[in-house]
């Protein structure tokens, strides 16, 4: 398990980009922001030879060594009730730098989504991949959530200050998956395809 921090120390995300039930243009590039404390972010090992190899570990402050995934699900419906299938994903990216510094991490969505109805989550971890452990079980989640829509271009946009430079960018952790029948042409940071053939270069 490794090195767990203290509760005052435990991680904490909000998502910023996109807001909650905004809707955003189909086919627009839009940025997606998660402001996080208490992550030392922007490490990781590489997955294909060290995934899940050592414990979990801590810097000098106390914080977890480790990154953060932000992954994008079409759910249909911001009514749904329906859990989401986990193998199916419209976008997944491991950031593998630490932002601003302070914080806050950014994930470039490049050439928009379809239209449909979506849900973007945090997917915390330490450097080796594995969830990150806290040191309590009554605590705030260490993830967030949050729900949004996507239309045919109706002149609106797809980010409120457009014009940011991409971070964490990484092939191997930068993939779209079909969350539905049908496939496109492969384009940078895009593949759609089965799972299997999603993780051809093993999990992130």
């Amino acid at each position: 398990m490794g090195r767990i921090p203290a509760t005052a120390h435990m991680i904490s995300a909000m998502i910023t980009n996109p807001q909650p039930e905004v809707t955003l243009t189909a086919g627009t590039t839009f940025n997606i922001r998660v402001q996080i404390s208490h992550l030392r972010a922007g490490n990781f090992v590489n997955p294909t030879t060290n995934y899940y190899t050592a414990p979990q570990d801590l810097d000098g402050n106390g914080d977890i060594i480790g990154h953060c995934h932000v992954i994008i699900q079409d759910i249909g419906s911001l009514q749904s009730t329906v859990p989401p299938d986990p193998t199916r994903f419209a976008f997944f990216k491991g950031i593998n730098d630490d932002g601003n510094g302070q914080g806050l991490l950014q994930a470039t969505v490049e050439g928009g989504l379809p239209a449909g109805v979506y849900r973007v989550c945090t997917m915390i971890a330490a450097q080796n991949h594995q969830p990150v452990a806290m040191s309590v079980a009554q605590r705030g989640a260490q993830d967030d959530c949050t729900k949004f829509e996507v239309v045919e271009n109706q002149g609106g946009g797809g980010d409120s200050t457009p014009g940011n430079q991409q971070h964490g960018d990484q092939t191997d952790q930068d993939q779209r998956g079909n969350s539905g029948p049908g496939t496109s042409s492969r384009g940078r940071g895009r593949f759609f395809g089965k799972p299997s053939q999603r993780w051809q270069r093993g999990p992130f």
